[in-house]
């Protein structure tokens, strides 16, 4: 984040920027980007808080959940499961106050290594066959 001049009257506001757009170029994101990039950020530090209590975190082969630190845009995070016995309904539900309190029109993709998947939002979950 990069506090930059308002054009308006030259007081400071603070907005996102966002590095290597175009091969290296910057980009200052609008009120309405910085917004969702604000909450994309805060919603990833509550879920990395809250995922080591069901188990190892990390990107490593050690792994047993994998909060995905990319954002892609759009209002979802992404958990890959690699040890499917760390999915439980008390994370489940632990995701759902999560998005309930913070972030409720956000949702959270579950993936797990058998290529199914579920949708965890605050109201609710979306559950999905086996890709075809």
């Amino acid at each position: 984040m990069r506090r930059l001049p308002d054009a308006a009257g030259g007081a400071y506001r603070t907005r996102f920027v966002m590095g290597g757009v175009g091969g290296g170029e910057w980009k200052v994101m609008t009120d309405g980007e910085s917004a969702r990039a604000a909450q994309w950020e805060d919603l990833y530090d509550r879920l990395s808080d809250t995922l080591p209590r069901f188990g190892k975190t990390s990107p490593s082969s050690e792994a047993e959940l994998w909060l995905i630190d990319d954002d892609w845009g759009g209002h979802h995070h992404k958990i890959e499961v690699i040890n499917a016995q760390c999915w439980s309904g008390d994370l489940q539900q632990a995701i759902r106050r999560i998005l309930a309190e913070f972030h409720p029109n956000w949702g959270v993709y579950i993936d797990f290594e058998d290529c199914s998947y579920v949708v965890v939002y605050a109201d609710g979950v979306e559950t999905a066959p086996l890709w075809p």
